[in-house]
């Protein structure tokens, strides 16, 4: 496997499954409380997006855009637009340059998100995701068919809420946390899979600031992250350094910066 993709799998790993179940259950709407999240930037070597967030008058996340910068002459971007019934997300539409390129439904128990539905421009089911939880209302499980492939996820957490494993087929990923202190619920959201872009601050109930990799039993890749705050305890800037455990080397680096009112 290419360093390139190993790199890859462990930053979407990162940003897809790094959350937390508690947020899911107790909170299953994209609801901004204190100060309003209204932009993100995103950049590696190969990289640069802004994410703009805007807001319906239920002070809930109505749509997110993102524009990609890397190339200015040929600049793109993609949109993705949210639905509500009951304030909870209920289906979505994902456009690319504002061609449609897939929708996904939502179906909640007890206001806990247990499917999510992936369709195609031509209403194909292209991935289906089934969430199960555990006594105390946390993800325990995501099955997940994907492109004719099936992955199983299961989370392991501390006494903290916080997920500490998750157990993916032949691969783990393990998270260390700061103590940090962070604001109320600063951003809230229906899941990791609804809010599709990291904001990996407010997914456990501390910030992750370490994880590793494991293939097969060996250790492939160690990510540490560090972490700007403004006065108000809210994160500003995020910088994730990958390692190759095998010779030390540094992968691609990630920085988010992010923007409130």
């Amino acid at each position: 496997m290419k360093k390139i993709q190993i790199i890859t799998g462990v930053l979407i790993s990162m940003i897809i499954y790094a959350c937390s179940p508690d947020d899911i259950s107790s909170e299953p709407i994209l609801q901004a409380t204190k100060k309003k999240l209204i932009k993100m930037t995103y950049q590696n070597n190969n990289e640069d997006w802004e994410i703009y967030f805007n807001y319906n008058t239920d002070n809930k996340v109505s749509s997110i855009k993102s524009i990609q910068k890397i190339d200015p002459a040929n600049s793109w971007f993609k949109n993705k637009v949210y639905n509500y019934k009951n304030g909870l997300i209920v289906s979505s539409s994902e456009y690319y340059t504002d061609q449609l390129v897939e929708t996904h439904t939502y179906k909640y128990v007890n206001n806990n998100l247990t499917e999510i539905i992936t369709y195609d421009k031509n209403e194909n089911i292209t991935q289906r995701r089934e969430l199960t939880y555990n006594s105390e209302n946390r993800i325990r499980t995501i099955y997940r068919e994907y492109v004719n492939n099936i992955y199983n996820y299961f989370y392991t957490y501390d006494t903290n809420g916080n997920v500490v494993k998750m157990q993916a087929n032949d691969y783990y990923t393990l998270w260390k946390y700061d103590t940090y202190p962070k604001p109320d619920s600063y951003f809230s959201y229906a899941n990791q899979y609804i809010f599709n872009i990291d904001n990996s601050f407010n997914i456990n109930k501390n910030n992750p600031v370490d994880l590793t990799w494991i293939h097969e039993g060996e250790t492939v890749v160690y990510a540490t992250t560090s972490i700007t705050y403004d006065a108000d305890n809210y994160p500003i800037k995020k910088i994730t350094v990958p390692i190759y455990a095998d010779d030390g080397t540094i992968g691609n680096i990630r920085t988010w910066t992010y923007e409130y009112e």
